[in-house]
């Protein structure tokens, strides 16, 4: 359900993640889809579905880190979905 990307920021962007001697940072990026409300709040409270997927998504990402002392940055992005109510 989720995709998941990484990648280095680069230089021409105005959302340079750069560490503290200027470097490009990589960064895991993953992409939760159009979801409903009630699983957004789960999420925020640490429970259901979407958690599963987060906590896959950081264990991967720590698989990947070179050393101990590295920090990578997790973006997760989602779309709330629409209500689908009728007029009454």
């Amino acid at each position: 359900m989720s995709t998941i990307q990484q990648s280095n920021q680069k230089k021409d962007t105005q959302s340079d993640s750069k560490d503290m001697e200027g470097n490009a940072v990589p960064m895991v990026v993953v992409d939760l889809g159009k979801v409903s409300a009630k699983r957004i709040k789960k999420l925020k409270k640490g429970n259901g579905k979407l958690m599963d997927e987060v906590s896959i998504a950081v264990k991967l990402a720590g698989e990947n880190i070179k050393s101990d002392k590295e920090l990578i940055p997790i973006i997760f992005v989602y779309q709330k979905k629409q209500n689908r109510r009728g007029l009454f």
